[in-house]
C-alpha cells in the first residue's frame, strides 16, 4: 500500500489491545469457561484476519455470523472450531461439511438436508442447535427445542456439538430485564437437562455475550461469546465499567486537504444548513458517508486538530466534510484529523459517535468502509 493512499483516511487497529482486552475479560470470568472470539462483519470492522491471528491463543473457538466469513476465515485458522452462528443455505452445507465449520440449525427440515449432504461427502456434519428462549430470532422454541433436537440427533452424519442462545436485554439493570434474562437462561437450562436426560450431551454450550459476561456469572457455561468488549467498548451504558478494563482498539484518522477564511453570510456544504456568522476559517477533510462516517453527525460531531476539538459544519458529504477551525489559528493543511481515537490530551470514541447519532458504538464501528484502509500495530 503506498502512502499516498493514507493520506486521505486509514484506520489504525491496535492489536495488543485486542488481546488485553481478552486477558481482562478471561480475569473476569467463573470458573474455566472457554472464550469464543466473535470476529463476524470482518470483526467488527477491525479485520477478521489480522484479529483471529492475534488472538487464537487467548480463545478456544471463534464464532460468525455467515458461512462465506467462516469459509474466509477457515482459510488463515485451521486449529480452532469456527461457529456459523446465523443462517447457512443448503447449498452451502457441502464446503462448510468439508472445512469443518459448525452449522447453526434451527429447523429440522434444514437438518434432514444436512444429513443427506453429509452422507453423499462421508463426513460427519457438525451442528451447533441454536435455541430461542425470548429473543424472537432465529432458533428453536423453547417448547419445541427438546424434541426437535432428539429427531435430530437420530440423522445419520449429524454430530451434534454444541447449543446456543442469546440475551435481549442482559446489558440491562431494570429489575423487569434481569428477571427476564434470568428466565431465558432458566429455559435454557431445562433445555440441556433435558438432553442430558435422554442420553444426548453437548460438548460445549453457550448463553452469555458480553453484557453478561460481566453482569451475569450464573450464564458462564462452558463457553462465553466475546464481541464488543474485546474491541475495547461496553455493551450498553448499564453495563459496569468496573469488572473489566477494556480498551478501544482502533482509531479513525484524516488529514486537512484544505483551510481558508470565508466571511460572515457564506454557507457551508449541501443545502446551506450552515451559514457563518461572521468570518471564520474552515477546514476540509477528505472523508464521509461513503467511508461509513454517519451523515447524522452535520453540524453536531467535532474531530481532533493540533489536539483541539473542531466542531463540524454543514452537512456530511460522501467524500468530505467541513469544520469550523476559528479557534485553532495554527490549524493548517496537512494536519492530522483524528475522528476517532486520542490526540493530544483529548479523545473522541465510537460512544460519542453513537451517542451523537442515535445508535450504538457496534454500529460505527461496523460501517467504517473497506475504502479506509486498515493499520495494524502491537
Amino acid at each position: 500500500m503506498k502512502d499516498y493512499s493514507l493520506y486521505r483516511a486509514y484506520a489504525k487497529v491496535d492489536l495488543g489491545a485486542i488481546k488485553n482486552n481478552l486477558i481482562s475479560v478471561r480475569s473476569a470470568l467463573s470458573g474455566t469457561s472457554n472464550i469464543i472470539g466473535v470476529v463476524k462483519a470482518d470483526a467488527y470492522g477491525h479485520g477478521a484476519a489480522k484479529v483471529a491471528c492475534a488472538v487464537r491463543e487467548h480463545v478456544g473457538a471463534f464464532a460468525v455470523a455467515t458461512p462465506e466469513e467462516a469459509l474466509e476465515l477457515r482459510e488463515i485458522i485451521n486449529d480452532k472450531p469456527i461457529y456459523v452462528l446465523g443462517y447457512s443455505h443448503p447449498d452451502a452445507y457441502a464446503d462448510l461439511i468439508e472445512k469443518d465449520i459448525v452449522i447453526a440449525i434451527f429447523r429440522y427440515s434444514d437438518a434432514l438436508l444436512l444429513s443427506d449432504c453429509a452422507k453423499k461427502l462421508k463426513k460427519k456434519a457438525k451442528v451447533n442447535i441454536k435455541i430461542d428462549t425470548g429473543m424472537g430470532r432465529i432458533g428453536f422454541t423453547a417448547k419445541e427445542a427438546l424434541g426437535e433436537t432428539l429427531k435430530i440427533s437420530k440423522l445419520p452424519e449429524i454430530l451434534i456439538c454444541t447449543s446456543f442462545m442469546h440475551f435481549s436485554v442482559s446489558d440491562s439493570k431494570l429489575k423487569e430485564d434481569i428477571d427476564f434474562t434470568k428466565e431465558q437462561q432458566s429455559k435454557f437450562t431445562n433445555y440441556i437437562k433435558g438432553c442430558e436426560e435422554n442420553s444426548l450431551t453437548f460438548s460445549h454450550v453457550s448463553s452469555a455475550s458480553s453484557a453478561a459476561c460481566i453482569e451475569m456469572p450464573f450464564t458462564h457455561a462452558t463457553d462465553v461469546r466475546v464481541g464488543i468488549l474485546m474491541y475495547g467498548y461496553y455493551p450498553s451504558k448499564s453495563v459496569s465499567r468496573d469488572k473489566v478494563k477494556v480498551t478501544p482498539a482502533l482509531s479513525l484518522h484524516s488529514h486537512a486537504v484544505q483551510v481558508k477564511e470565508i466571511e460572515a453570510g457564506d454557507s457551508v456544504g449541501y443545502g446551506r444548513t450552515f451559514v457563518a456568522k461572521e468570518k471564520m476559517r474552515v477546514a476540509t477533510i477528505p472523508l464521509g458517508y461513503g467511508d461509513g462516517y454517519p451523515r447524522l453527525l452535520s453540524n453536531k460531531g467535532r474531530v481532533l486538530i493540533r489536539g483541539k476539538f473542531a466542531p463540524i459544519i454543514g452537512r456530511i458529504c460522501m467524500d468530505m466534510f467541513m469544520v469550523d477551525v476559528s479557534a485553532i489559528p495554527e490549524a493548517e493543511y496537512g494536519d492530522e484529523v483524528v475522528l476517532i481515537g486520542r490526540q493530544g490530551e483529548n479523545t473522541i470514541d465510537a460512544d460519542e459517535l453513537a451517542s451523537l447519532t442515535d445508535t450504538i458504538s457496534y454500529e460505527i464501528l461496523c460501517d467504517i468502509g473497506k475504502r479506509v484502509p486498515r493499520i495494524y500495530i502491537q
